[in-house]
């Protein structure tokens, strides 16, 4: 047994006191005479053993008060043998999760209340020197140093739930990395305050230090049904005016239960636009398509939604796009492109250039949707350079060769993406033979193909020869299976290339009707493929759609849609194409817009992590099973309640008190003198 304050042990001395009282007797005594004094001696001999009985116990009782009061007042205590931290400990980090998750109840309430709580009792087991770190998964600037306990009090207060998503294993590198100077002095000792999700709290994954002591203090959730939306997409990649679009919508059901017959509903800038239900099996997910038509242009915000209760922050899933107001094709010629001109001219929706290599604005080239080298005989290495830009940033772009054409110049451009490589030209008729209906180039172009239908003709041709590169994909072969018009992707666009130039003399496919929805589906899928959403707390960048100059870099700034959030996000580079960084300005789900100054630019939508969704957490058990098969005997599991932690934490930390028992025995003592001295006659 160890003492608190063992000077308090020099006040045995006072036992000598009620000793000396009963060795000498002190009271007075009157003397009354008696006739016969024959009575007197035989009261005497009756009384004195009970008499004597009587201060021998009035003492002990006396003596034991006065020990255990002592005893009491020395704080006692029994030291565990395996925990000597709490003698060292001054430095004590506490994790409280704050993820959504944490809105959810157990049987004493929020469980972000309950953290907080527990965080109090927490900090009032230690004493004032003591200096305490504050994580949440927010990492926060003002939680980024050591506070006092006053000052704890004030950040646990102001904790709430957040959208951002942490890592247990990220957490307690956070908690080593501040406690890595103080290793040679002090003794460290984490706690971790969690509902401890199976998504984000896997254990096995932790760098435990095994020169600390860690807490777990899991608060064991109950157990709420979760419906959700998960995530959608578009059938196509890009969006075009007046096109019917197909958005598959993935939803997850996270409970016990079949659900059946649940609403979903689909809005287009604020307006319905589709609506179904849905049956999900319990604990699987479920997809649905509903289709819409595109009927207006610029910046389009979108919302899925659906009802499921408690919990309410993932019933909706916001995506967004962009409709341009005109699709822009500029067309390099080296011959004369009528036809081209012919096909675009009667359509407002595309706006047709026509330049020559001489008259090339490369501003006003990179600002385009589409460009043709129409029969240009050669293509240089500087205009390699800018293609190879132009595509890298989202654009299409089409080769078509020139009688005259330079193949060892045309090889160079096609190395650079992959793309099939020209060989000497062919005068030998053959005919186009098959159309690969499954590219989405010609999706929805064909219900049905006659096998008798009249293809076209090739008189003069450059047969490719394809590359190594296997995304390329061929869209029209001849009688040989050999390409005729290929599509290979690069970066964010493509690249077409046709193997003859478009005039009477090498074809005629200008007069075939497959020239207009081979050229028309050039130009609708040259529409960049935004990103229709992103999630809250991903650090990657977001791509611009196109890229912004050195003059518009200072003027660019994020806004939010329906609230007044405004910030400069920062800008860089990834994979020759430029980004946007984000750094956690966003935290709430919803739309938000790229300005360039005041011009909107490009549309945002934020969704918060779905990880936070699948409510499945490890239980007490699950993590006294875990810490044993890893033999973490550092890590300990708190199972009490905010009302006990301070008091466990003390005789975890300092051992078992005994000063509250010594207490109770003294006025035990105290109670026995008295009854002694009342009931026990002589």
């Amino acid at each position: 047994m160890g003492f608190l304050y063992p000077g308090f042990l020099y006040t045995f001395g006072l036992l000598a006191i009620p000793v000396i009282i009963h060795l000498f007797n002190f009271r007075k005594y009157k003397v009354v005479f008696f006739s016969n004094t024959k009575l007197l001696i035989d009261i005497k001999q009756q009384t004195k053993a009970k008499s004597r009985l009587k201060h021998i116990l009035i003492l002990i009782s006396r003596l034991l008060f006065l020990t255990a009061l002592i005893l009491a007042f020395s704080r006692p205590f029994l030291p565990v043998k395996d925990n000597e931290i709490a003698e060292k400990t001054r430095l004590v980090s506490i994790y409280i999760d704050n993820s959504f998750s944490m809105d959810g109840e157990n049987e004493q309430g929020k469980l972000i209340e309950v953290a907080k709580n527990l965080a109090f009792g927490i900090s009032d087991a230690y004493g004032a020197k003591t200096k305490f770190l504050l994580i949440t998964n927010d990492f926060d600037k003002k939680h980024q140093h050591f506070v006092s306990k006053e000052k704890l009090t004030d950040l646990i207060s102001s904790i709430q739930t957040s959208p951002k998503l942490t890592k247990l294993k990220d957490v307690i590198q956070r908690q080593k990395d501040f406690f890595a100077e103080y290793q040679s002095d002090f003794s460290n000792a984490f706690y971790i305050i969690s509902d401890f999700q199976k998504n984000t709290a896997n254990i096995k994954e932790c760098e435990i230090d095994s020169s600390s002591s860690y807490f777990l203090l899991p608060l064991n959730p109950q157990k709420t049904p979760n419906l959700f939306v998960d995530s959608c997409w578009f059938d196509s990649p890009g969006r075009v005016y007046n096109q019917t679009e197909n958005l598959n919508i993935r939803i997850t059901n996270n409970s016990e239960e079949d659900l059946f017959r649940i609403p979903v509903n689909v809005y287009i800038n604020d307006s319905l636009k589709a609506m179904t239900s849905v049956d999900a099996n319990a604990g699987s997910s479920a997809i649905v398509t509903l289709n819409f038509n595109n009927t207006a242009k610029g910046l389009v915000y979108g919302r899925i939604e659906l009802n499921d209760y408690p919990i309410t922050y993932d019933n909706n899933f916001y995506f967004s796009y962009k409709i341009e107001e005109t699709l822009q094709i500029m067309a390099m010629n080296g011959n004369d492109n009528k036809y081209l001109s012919t096909l675009f001219a009667g359509d407002e929706y595309f706006k047709l250039t026509n330049s020559s290599l001489q008259e090339i604005n490369y501003f006003e080239f990179k600002e385009n949707n589409t460009v043709i080298f129409n029969q240009i005989d050669e293509i240089s290495s500087g205009m390699i350079n800018e293609i190879k830009d132009f595509v890298s940033n989202g654009g299409s772009f089409v080769l078509i060769p020139s009688e005259k054409a330079n193949i060892e110049s045309y090889n160079n451009l096609m190395g650079v993406f992959g793309s099939p490589f020209f060989t000497k030209p062919d005068t030998q008729k053959i005919e186009i033979k098959t159309i690969n209906t499954n590219a989405l180039l010609f999706k929805n172009v064909f219900k049905k193909i006659d096998e008798k239908i009249k293809m076209p003709a090739l008189y003069k041709y450059y047969p490719l020869q394809s590359s190594a590169r296997t995304l390329t994909e061929i869209l029209l072969s001849d009688e040989n299976n050999k390409p005729v018009l290929s599509v290979t992707p690069y970066n964010k666009g493509k690249v077409y290339v046709f193997n003859f130039p478009l005039n009477e003399k090498c074809s005629d496919f200008i007069t075939h009707p497959l020239f207009v929805p081979v050229f028309y589906n050039i130009g609708f899928n040259s529409i960049g493929n935004y990103q229709e959403y992103f999630t809250i707390g991903d650090n990657k960048g977001i791509s611009l759609h196109k890229a912004a100059s050195d003059n518009r870099k200072n003027s660019l700034h994020i806004r939010q849609k329906d609230g007044d959030l405004d910030f400069v996000p920062g800008l860089g580079n990834s994979a020759g194409e430029q980004t946007v960084y984000l750094y956690d300005n966003i935290r709430e789900a919803g739309h938000y817009i790229i300005y360039e100054g005041e011009k909107q630019i490009q549309p945002l939508s934020a969704n918060y992590n779905r990880l936070e969704s699948n409510l499945v957490f490890h239980t007490t058990v699950d993590l006294q099973e875990i810490t044993e098969s890893l033999n973490l005997t550092n890590v300990s599991i708190y199972s009490g309640d905010s009302e006990n932690i301070t008091a466990d934490i003390e005789n975890m930390e300092k051992g078992i008190e005994l000063w509250k028992y010594f207490l109770i025995a003294a006025i035990f003592f105290l109670g026995l003198e008295i009854a002694i001295i009342r009931f026990i006659k002589t």
